[in-house]
């Protein structure tokens, strides 16, 4: 009986290194494509640097949005730079300066507004002139008309005297 529990206990044994072997065979296989690095210990002050692209949300910020006039579809800007801008860190009250913005864009829309303004102002002063000189020939022409008028009834009344 004894002989038996001592080789049921071999028996598990043996499966227990067994498992244990082709464990460490299996495992020994994965490990092969990982790097250990070994680096002494040193004492000082312990330094976390993180390299990543992406962005980053504050803790406590404060969105800052453009004027909704700009933001209109009738003006035709579609892009504003940021030209100048705050510290980062620095602390803003209501009022204070925050940021520049691009103003080539808005300058390009109203140097093409004041041109489009001076084209209608041009044609403007052309329809005056050409409105004058429409009148003034109109003027001429009823005066014209009144002397031929007056012409032809001086005719009509020396008629009665005359024969024509």
């Amino acid at each position: 009986m004894q002989n038996k529990n001592r080789l049921k206990i071999i028996i598990a044994a043996a499966v227990i290194l067994i498992i244990i072997l082709i464990s460490w065979i299996f495992k020994s296989k994965v490990v092969v494509n990982d790097i250990l690095i070994e680096v002494p210990v040193k004492r000082g002050s312990f330094i976390a640097e993180v390299h990543s692209t992406g962005h980053l949300q504050a803790e406590n910020s404060t969105s800052i949005e453009v004027p909704s006039e700009l933001s209109s579809r009738n003006i035709n800007i579609f892009e504003i730079k940021i030209t100048d801008l705050v510290e980062e860190g620095t602390v803003v009250r209501e009022g204070d300066f925050v940021a520049s913005l691009d103003h080539s864009a808005v300058e390009e829309i109203m140097n093409n507004a004041y041109d489009e303004l001076e084209k209608s102002l041009q044609a403007l002063e052309d329809a005056r002139i050409d409105t004058n000189i429409t009148m003034s020939n109109l003027r001429d022409g009823l005066l014209n008309s009144r002397v031929a008028v007056e012409e032809q009834q001086l005719v009509l009344d020396q008629s009665i005297y005359e024969s024509p």
